[in-house]
């Protein structure tokens, strides 16, 4: 039968260097101090703490045997006892496993060259060392892995736990935050299109001892999932890939991989019995592969998928807030310097982002994108359409740049150059004025070209 734990946390004084229960008087700090552990104290009085008598080899009624070593949880939570309830610890020697027979309710620490691997076998358990460690056997030697040092004996405190499951089940459930840092600069990347921006913020989530994850610290049991979910990380795409979180900024040491799984020293694996190694708040680091985008610029025409292009390479950088330049769409005349992606007396409109033959649009739907505006992340490969329009009339144009004619003079559509510009006659024609009055270019002689020099 479980008998409910009775200790103090404040130690009462009373004349004649009397203590409260729980608590004896320490000639040291001239003062009640709260009972060592592995001992007690019921009553008001000026006497020593007494030890607890348990059965360290009978817990709860299973019988512990061999080399297993049994005695009294140590550390300031288990001082101030007032009944002979002091919580037990078992654990086995190193080299030695934890071994349980059930039906028998008998168990026994076995040397590690007697017995099957335990981390493979099911019957063969690691008993909880201390609070924070065990001795598990692997190839005939001792390796050490470590747990969440919240774990005590539940066994010890009366609690009715299958050892044969997981010895996990001994892992308190307590509640930490863990606070996993973004760790980059970048704050959202397609900013500039509505419906596709993709943020990057720092999450605060919470991991429950033996578990599992959950976005709020009061979710409901059903919402904690052993697996990380996807929703509660940092996004991840192939251009800007999520590899994990680390303890460091400097991710050398992952700890919870890309599809959320913690790692043990077995690595990843999908029955890692969740959380062990949280055992308090925790800020862990977003570790990022950068993945390089390919952005090929073609001219305008039915046969665009067949011609060579302009391609420029993107790659993020995650020390700059901004983008790299050659991440926005570039200034005309510093893509196209050989002058092939216009047609002649073409001026750049804007680019038409599209993606594969079929002309799929790269988010969806039509879109025009000006000069140094970011590209749309949706994808690692992107071909582009530059658009151009004909130089209108009254203009003469370079593939970068739309110029007036001088006053006074007009041109053709689809004029190159200021000589292409003229003083047209008639009536609706260039005027010429003077003191005298003003008048029109006769009709007869025609139009007189404009020559620059």
């Amino acid at each position: 039968m479980h008998v409910a734990e009775a200790r103090t946390e404040t130690c009462e004084s009373y004349p004649d260097k009397s203590c409260g229960p729980g608590c004896y008087y320490s000639d040291a700090s001239n003062g009640c101090e709260r009972c060592p552990e592995g001992t007690y104290k019921s009553e008001v009085g000026s006497g020593p703490c007494s030890a607890c008598t348990k059965n360290i080899k009978i817990i709860n009624g299973i019988t512990v045997e061999g080399s297993c070593i049994s005695n009294y949880m140590t550390g300031d939570a288990y001082t101030g006892y007032t009944s002979n309830t002091c919580p037990l610890a078992v654990r086995c020697s190193p080299g030695y496993y934890w071994k349980y027979d059930k039906s028998a309710k008998k168990a026994k620490c076995l040397p590690c060259s007697l017995g099957p691997n335990p981390a493979s076998n099911a019957e063969s358990q690691p008993a909880v060392e201390g609070c924070y460690k065990t001795d598990v056997c692997g190839d005939n030697k001792t390796v050490n892995i470590k747990k969440c040092d919240v774990i005590v004996n539940r066994l010890a405190e009366g609690v009715s736990v299958d050892v044969t499951s997981n010895f996990d089940s001994a892992c308190v459930p307590n509640i930490y935050k863990l606070k996993l840092n973004k760790n980059t600069n970048i704050r959202s990347l397609n900013s500039s299109y509505p419906g596709y921006k993709i943020e990057y913020e720092n999450k605060d989530i919470y991991v429950k001892c033996n578990t599992g994850f959950a976005g709020t610290e009061d979710a409901p049991e059903t919402d904690w999932t052993e697996q990380l979910p996807r929703e509660l990380m940092q996004p991840s795409y192939a251009f800007k890939s999520l590899r994990g979180y680390s303890y460091y900024k400097s991710c050398n040491d992952i700890v919870i991989n890309w599809d959320g799984w913690v790692k043990y020293d077995n690595g990843f694996n999908s029955t890692n019995r969740t959380l062990n190694i949280f055992n308090k708040d925790t800020e862990l680091y977003a570790c990022w592969a950068n993945g390089t985008i390919m952005v090929t610029y073609y001219k305008d025409d039915e046969s665009w998928w067949s011609s060579s292009g302009e391609t420029i390479f993107c790659t993020l950088n995650d020390e700059s807030a901004g983008l790299p330049k050659e991440c926005l769409f570039p200034y005309f005349y510093e893509l196209d310097k050989e002058g092939t992606l216009l047609e002649t007396g073409s001026v750049f409109d804007y680019y038409d982002c599209r993606m594969g033959l079929n002309h799929d649009y790269c988010l969806g739907e039509p879109k025009e994108f000006g000069q140094y505006v970011s590209i749309p992340f949706v994808s690692t490969v992107l071909q582009v359409l530059v658009k151009g329009k004909e130089c209108p009339a009254g203009y003469y144009c370079s593939s970068v740049q739309q110029n007036s004619c001088p006053v006074g003079t007009t041109s053709a559509t689809g004029s190159t150059s200021v000589s292409a510009c003229y003083m047209p006659s008639g009536q609706s024609g260039t005027k010429f004025c003077d003191k005298n009055g003003c008048f029109y270019l006769p009709t007869g002689i025609g139009n007189i070209s404009y020559n620059p020099s």
